[in-house]
């Protein structure tokens, strides 16, 4: 984990949605797709350690058809 500097760039934010809850499993957050242990390790981690998780996120959205829609290119193009 790296100490930031006075010209680092901020932290990237928390992905929590506000909807706080454990799935039926118990195995994530049913707003925000984090593993318990991903919520306990985010205020501890640095903006690259957090980007491993946005990324598994991301893949994890995706597989559940949660992914966000894409802008279509309003050219046509």
């Amino acid at each position: 984990m790296c100490l930031m500097s006075s010209n680092a760039l901020p932290p990237l934010p928390s992905p929590c949605k506000g909807i706080c809850a454990l799935d039926e499993h118990k195995e994530h957050c049913i707003g925000c797709l984090r593993t318990l242990q991903q919520i306990r390790d985010w205020p501890k981690l640095d903006n690259p350690g957090r980007m491993v998780i946005l990324q598994e996120l991301r893949a994890k959205r995706d597989a559940l058809g949660q992914g966000r829609a894409r802008k279509r290119n309003r050219r046509g193009a």
